[in-house]
C-alpha cells in the first residue's frame, strides 16, 4: 500500500485512535498490528516506535522584529 501524503488526506490522531480503541475492543488489534508489521517486513520497513502529529500548515502574517508577539 502507497500513500502519497503529498495528494491524499491522512486521518487525523483522534480518528486513528477512535480506530485502534474499536479494533482493541474487538479483540482484533493484535492481529491487525501482526498483519501490518508483516506487510512492512516484505517492504523491507522496520517499525521500532512513534508519534502521530497533527502538523496542518496554515497562512500566517509575518510580524516584524519591532512589533514582537501579538498580546
Amino acid at each position: 500500500m502507497h500513500v502519497d501524503l503529498m495528494q491524499a488526506q491522512v486521518p487525523d490522531a483522534t480518528t486513528l485512535a477512535k480506530m485502534r480503541h474499536s479494533l482493541k475492543r474487538q479483540g482484533l488489534g493484535k492481529a491487525c498490528a501482526l498483519r501490518l508489521n508483516l506487510g512492512l517486513e516484505k517492504a523491507g520497513i522496520t517499525a521500532r516506535g512513534g508519534s502521530i502529529v497533527d502538523a496542518t500548515f496554515t497562512w500566517a502574517l509575518k510580524l516584524h522584529e519591532e512589533q514582537g508577539p501579538c498580546a
